[in-house]
């Protein structure tokens, strides 16, 4: 079993490194920067905008399909690793909001999913990085969750900060440099730190699944596009990113988050 399949079969997460270069990561935020402009959503207050494969621009979609996200899915999930979804989540000074403590099966259902949490702008704690319940994929059940009408902003089905404070485990602020990527479980329990800087905080966040495994989900009606990497992933440099990571997430203060989504 290669390094990075079996991270996030234990930890229900890995972070690779790198992913890629700033060159790459200037180019993907011009091109995302254009499609959201052309579609009319690159001002709306939610800051998200989510995309079928079909609406994502070609340069992502070769990354996802061809490129080097797909041979992390593929190392991850297998040869008929599937690319579904996509989604760039901008916060910045006038889209501070944070994310409450979900977990995205409760969304989505059927089999096992895999989300890529890409960061196109340095995460930190302070301007919104991700945050990860260490060990729930091996527990969701325990924390229990909370249904709210779906008129509610966003997140109709969360876990209550008491909830995870309670459960004692470990929560982590995933401070990424831009290029990097967390890739975890859909469910790990997550949620996101408000931007309480003047910092802009740009991540894509894509999501796959092993299309050789059943799935009754009826998010993606359309299927998903597989993943055929042109080149393996470096299992030297999967090996060093996974224990550098191990290292950083051991290092980082649990912290216990606050919901602060208005």
């Amino acid at each position: 079993m290669n390094t990075l399949r079996r991270a996030v079969q234990t930890e229900g997460y890995c972070i690779v490194r790198s992913l890629l270069s700033p060159a790459a990561v200037s180019q993907w935020r011009s091109v995302i920067g254009a499609q959201l402009e052309a579609t009319g959503k690159a001002q709306q207050r939610s800051g998200v905008a989510v995309w079928w494969p079909q609406d994502v621009p070609e340069l992502l979609l070769a990354a996802h399909t061809r490129g080097a996200v797909a041979a992390v899915a593929a190392a991850i999930l297998g040869p008929r690793a599937e690319f579904l979804s996509a989604k760039p989540v901008i916060k910045d000074h006038s889209r501070t909001f944070a994310t409450p403590f979900h977990a995205d099966t409760f969304y989505w259902g059927g089999s096992t999913k895999i989300s890529c949490w890409l960061a196109l702008d340095a995460a930190r704690r302070t301007n919104g990085c991700l945050t990860l319940v260490l060990g729930t994929h091996r527990q969701l059940d325990r924390l229990g969750r909370v249904s709210l009408p779906q008129a509610a902003k966003g997140f109709e089905h969360r876990i209550a900060d008491a909830a995870v404070a309670a459960s004692g485990l470990p929560v982590v602020d995933v401070e990424l440099a831009a290029g990097d990527s967390v890739w975890f479980l859909d469910s790990v329990v997550h949620g996101s730190q408000p931007n309480s800087s003047q910092q802009p905080r740009w991540s894509f966040i894509s999501t796959f699944r092993d299309g050789a495994v059943p799935d009754s989900a009826t998010i993606w009606p359309d299927g998903g596009q597989a993943c055929v990497p042109a080149g393996d992933v470096d299992p030297g440099l999967c090996l060093r990113d996974v224990e550098e990571s191990s290292s950083t997430i051991s290092a980082l203060r649990a912290v216990q988050w606050a919901e602060t989504l208005r």
